[in-house]
C-alpha cells in the first residue's frame, strides 16, 4: 500500500503530491506546481528524476531502468518532504541525490 501525505494548513489549503485518484480535488479550485519530472534519457538508456528550481531543472544522479521506480522515488520523497515540513523541492532531493 503507498503512503499519500495530505498536509492541511492553518488557512485550510490542501498541500499533497498530486493523485488522480483523490476525489476531493474535485471539489475546489486547483494551484498545481510541479515539483518534478521524470523523463528517459536516450544516451545514457535510463530513467532519471528532474527537480525543477527557478532555473530550470536539475537531474537526480541515480538511473532507474523502470519508470515506475523513478516515479516511486520522487513520489516518496515529496512525501518525506510533507511529513518534515520541507516543501523546497530542491532541498529534498539534495540529500546525497544530487
Amino acid at each position: 500500500m503507498k503512503e499519500h501525505v495530505i498536509e492541511i494548513t492553518p488557512e485550510g489549503n490542501i498541500v499533497c503530491v498530486y493523485n488522480d485518484d483523490y476525489s476531493f480535488l474535485r471539489d475546489g479550485k486547483l494551484a498545481l506546481q510541479r515539483a518534478s519530472n521524470v523523463r528517459w534519457d536516450q544516451e545514457e538508456q535510463a530513467w532519471y528524476v528532474f527537480i525543477v528550481t527557478d532555473k530550470g531543472e536539475d537531474r537526480i544522479q541515480l538511473p532507474f531502468t523502470r519508470r515506475k521506480d523513478a516515479i516511486g522515488f520522487e513520489v516518496a520523497v515529496l512525501n518525506e518532504g510533507l511529513l518534515s515540513g520541507t516543501h523546497n523541492a530542491h532541498e529534498l532531493f539534495s540529500g546525497g541525490a544530487l
